[in-house]
């Protein structure tokens, strides 16, 4: 409808954490038909947020939060878990974060994936002998939150220590990042246009 009213330029943002396929085939590839359309329109797609500082500081409160209410998690290992891709780039990505969280945590975080490249989640589980805190480094509930939340409760009933965080989705720093995203590329591209 915008671009039938005659608007060129379009920003799309997005609500992924990393960059792989989606971001990088999936959605231009769905634009495409699009740019054929309007060939002079101009389609601008918002970057990933899984290293913004917003999502760092959700990740972050998660974990305190769970440490406040269980205390005997104070010196726990954080399980970073990312759904998964098999784009190595994303992955370094998703190390980067895990890096900054064990940085500003003081605390082991472990970084691992459900599925793709990387340590696989349940192989995590395994390794991490103290204390867990589980960190869903996801923005949606789903079959992904699914199968994390069914690992950890056989990890419980094994009588080890673990607690899982809520997904980062629904955090107030997680909804103020993407509203501040979305409304600067918003009046960026109105003065743009002006």
């Amino acid at each position: 409808a915008y671009l039938d009213a005659g608007c060129r330029k379009l920003y799309l943002s997005m609500f992924f954490l990393f960059a792989a396929g989606h971001v990088k085939h999936d959605i231009p590839s769905s634009l495409h038909p699009l740019v054929t359309r309007y060939g002079d329109a101009s389609f601008y797609i918002g970057p990933p947020a899984g290293n913004a500082e917003g999502i760092l500081q959700a990740a972050i409160s998660r974990v305190q939060d769970a440490v406040r209410e269980h205390p005997a998690h104070s010196d726990a290992t954080v399980l970073l878990v990312v759904r998964g891709s098999s784009d190595q780039a994303a992955w370094a990505d998703v190390l980067q974060v895990a890096r900054a969280l064990s940085d500003r945590l003081s605390r082991p975080v472990l970084p691992c994936a459900v599925v793709g490249v990387g340590l696989r989640f349940k192989d995590a589980l395994c390794f991490a002998r103290k204390a867990i805190i589980v960190l869903p480094y996801l923005l949606f509930t789903g079959n992904v939150l699914r199968e994390i939340h069914e690992l950890c409760i056989a990890v419980q009933r094994e009588g080890r220590m673990l607690t899982c965080t809520s997904p980062l989705g629904g955090h107030p720093f997680v909804e103020d990042y993407f509203y501040q995203q979305a409304t600067y590329h918003a009046n960026f591209v109105k003065y743009a246009i002006e």
